[in-house]
């Protein structure tokens, strides 16, 4: 099954799949971090230099969904603005 979580309001089962896909990716988060941490010493912080390159590359790195603008699609877009 395919979710698109583009559309508003997500239903019970896309925010269940959501929460469950964070669980983990939190706990793996923890896991790669502890590692870069042990792996580093005095002279160099891995941690640091990987957020470092990940901050370049989400500078770089520009994502465009396309989406036939419809009063729909903009009456949901400004629901989502102010559920933010």
């Amino acid at each position: 099954m395919i979710l698109n979580f583009l559309f508003r309001p997500l239903t019970k089962e896309m925010i269940n799949y959501a929460r469950q896909d964070t669980h983990f990716l939190l706990y793996l988060y923890d896991v790669m971090k502890n590692q870069l941490i042990d792996s580093g010493n005095q002279f160099s912080n891995l941690l640091i230099s990987v957020f470092d390159q990940s901050k370049a590359l989400c500078e770089k790195v520009r994502c465009y969904i396309l989406f036939p603008v419809t009063l729909e699609s903009v009456a949901v877009a400004e629901y989502n603005l102010r559920m933010m």
